[in-house]
């Protein structure tokens, strides 16, 4: 008998162990994602605070028209970008699927229809600047930071450096 209550004590050890490794684990993985959604939901809420009668795709309509100058294909963390916004503006897969098709015009006709306030253009820099790095590399930069200057008038070199920046914060 105590043989076999040495096993199960044993095995209650192990179960215990591991049951411990695994909720630690999956909860650094929850807070990692935590904070990356809240890295990008903080500036959509603030700049709709700052700008409350914005139309609710305006985000939006910005970070396809920035990421669109990367390419076709963006990397998980930028479609992670595109989602999170997307849940903050409640909008659906449909709503966003009607807005691609605006994405050659630039950020300049969006810009004129918000009137946005010069703190409302600085935090939705911050949160494009944001976006752009989530791109694994620079390679895209220069085409953000084209796209990125109408905003506030910054220049190319201040957006490339302020991306490559936000990219070493953010990996």
């Amino acid at each position: 008998m105590s043989d076999l209550a040495s096993r199960i004590g044993e095995g209650v050890l192990i179960a215990s162990g591991f049951n411990h490794w695994f909720v630690k684990r999956s909860l650094q993985v929850a807070n990692v994602t935590m904070r990356q959604r809240g890295r990008v939901v903080s500036p959509v809420v603030k700049l709709y605070r700052l700008s409350p009668d914005l139309s609710q795709d305006f985000a939006i309509r910005a970070l396809l028209v920035v990421l669109g100058s990367g390419g076709d294909v963006w990397p998980k963390e930028q479609l992670d970008v595109l989602r999170y916004t997307q849940m903050t503006l409640q909008l659906d897969d449909a709503a966003i699927g009607a807005l691609e098709r605006d994405l050659d015009a630039g950020l300049e006709p969006l810009l004129a229809d918000a009137n946005l306030s010069d703190s409302a253009k600085q935090v939705l820099e911050d949160y494009l600047v944001l976006a752009s790095a989530c791109y694994p590399t620079d390679t895209n930069d220069g085409a953000y930071a084209k796209q990125l200057f109408p905003v506030r008038g910054s220049g190319e070199a201040e957006l490339k450096k302020r991306i490559a920046d936000q990219r070493r914060r953010i990996s």
